[in-house]
């Protein structure tokens, strides 16, 4: 329920059990906990306070490099820290191992890089790789992005492409 509406709701419930006792406010402790829950959960929602946000970009596309296609995404998560994550997938089952690479990299908003993992490679066979920065350590309050590079070896060295980038997320 957004917001706006629960206040509406709650303000709503204390007037109507005020009038049936005279303008008194009396209620139950059955009743009182679950109305000042609501009450404290909308107040925080209004503000913005403890709400987790998650963005990921659209996908990726890129090959067929030494046999294999691939998608790649940027994405930004803020829930009790901010971080970036960085995820490539192959089209095939899998490729072997050292095919992939990622790195997660967290921009502010104002596109400033504040935080990447740099290139971490499969050590395995895989058919999906993804590596996330380990916390923000940049300014706040800010909007955050993620814009990750991701690699496939071409037989002698390696490719890398940009993810598209992910939508902004407040940081926390």
């Amino acid at each position: 329920m957004p917001e706006h509406l629960l206040f509406r709701y709650i303000l709503h419930t204390t007037l109507v059990v005020m009038s049936k006792h005279g303008g008194n406010l009396k209620i139950s402790i059955k009743f009182a906990l679950p109305l000042l829950s609501a009450f404290i959960v909308g107040f925080l929602g209004l503000l913005g306070v403890g709400a987790a946000q998650a963005a990921t970009g659209s996908a990726g596309y890129y090959g067929p490099i030494s046999g294999y296609s691939y998608n790649n995404w940027s994405e930004v998560y803020a829930s009790s820290r901010t971080y970036a994550v960085a995820r490539v997938r192959t089209t095939a089952s899998s490729v072997p191992a050292g095919y992939m690479s990622a790195n997660a990299r967290l921009f502010l908003s104002n596109g400033t890089l504040c935080r990447e993992t740099g290139h971490v490679y499969t050590g395995g066979a895989a058919k999906e790789f993804s590596l996330g920065t380990n916390y923000s350590g940049c300014a706040l309050p800010s909007a955050y992005y993620g814009w990750s590079v991701t690699g496939a070896w071409n037989g002698g060295g390696y490719n890398y492409y940009y993810a598209p980038q992910s939508p902004w997320v407040n940081g926390v």
